[in-house]
Parts: structure tokens; sequence; C-alpha cells
């Protein structure tokens, strides 16, 4: 059967974080704004800070896919838990931008939710990439896995990208 004829694809790369540490930001957070001993929640935030970390060596693959969301989860889940005209004291979110390869910088919690949707976009996008990439393109001798099944599955994560 003849190959459907290959459409060029967009390539977008994912935004770059810089190092950053929920481990000295959030223990002050805590203490300030709910006046409670921030030892209590010692695990939570290194957990937390382990997800930025694997959240930022994520790749097109249904892992990273799922460390990115993960860690968009418990960013939402955070957000849930500031109150109202408050920020986290001493966050500075630097990405650097996929596309202009500046450095963008912010306070605001949103913003670094706004560049994790943005990678977990691309790694979706970056997936559906590769279900519909020919292995005689990479030098491989595998046979091409252009499959109804796959076209399908492309399809749908570009609608969800």
């Amino acid at each position: 059967m003849e190959q459907p004829p290959r459409l060029p694809m967009i390539k977008v790369d994912f935004k770059e974080p810089e190092e950053f540490s929920w481990t000295e930001v959030l223990p002050r957070f805590i203490e300030n704004v709910f006046q409670e001993p921030s030892t209590k929640f010692i695990a939570e935030i290194d957990e937390l800070d382990a997800m930025r970390k694997k959240m930022s060596a994520a790749t097109g693959t249904l892992k990273g896919r799922n460390s990115i969301y993960q860690y968009y989860s418990q960013l939402n889940l955070l957000e849930l838990r500031i109150p109202p005209g408050k920020t986290i004291t001493g966050a500075n979110y630097v990405w650097n931008d996929s596309m202009s390869k500046e450095k963008e910088s912010n306070t605001s919690l949103e913003f670094e939710k706004s560049c994790v949707l943005y990678n977990l976009a691309t790694s979706i996008l970056l997936y559906c990439n590769s279900l519909l990439t020919d292995p005689k393109d990479s030098g491989s001798n595998e046979t091409p896995t252009h499959n109804a099944e796959n076209i399908k599955l492309a399809f749908s994560g570009y609608q969800v990208a």
C-alpha cells in the first residue's frame, strides 16, 4: 500500500527554565502567611522541587508529558492555597523563550503555570510528530509506522496540544 503524502511539521522547542528552588521560597511563605512552622511541610516542598527538576528535563514522550502534567497539577493546587492579594515572596521564575531565545522572568505563579502549560503542549506535539515519523528519515531500517491508529492518535493529540 502506498504511503500518504507527508505534511511538513512545525518544529517547536521547549521553553527552558532557569534554576529555581521551592525549598528556598515556600518555607518562608508558609511561615509568613499561615503562621505555621514550615518544618511540617518539608517533605511536600522537597517533592514539589523534585517535580520541577523532573519537568525541566522532560522530552517529547509520554513519560515527559506525564511529568510536566504532574507538576502543572501541583501548581494548580498550590495556587488554590494562596490567599487573594498575596504572592509568594522571593519567587522569581526565569524561563528562556524558545522562539526569541531571550530570558523572561516574572514573580507571578501564573507566569510559571503558563510556561509549564506551553511545555506540556510542546511535549504532546513532539510525541504526535514522532508517531508520524518515517524511520527511514532517521537512518533506521525499520518499517514505516504510518498506520491508521497512529494517524488517528497523532491528530487527536494535535487537537489537544
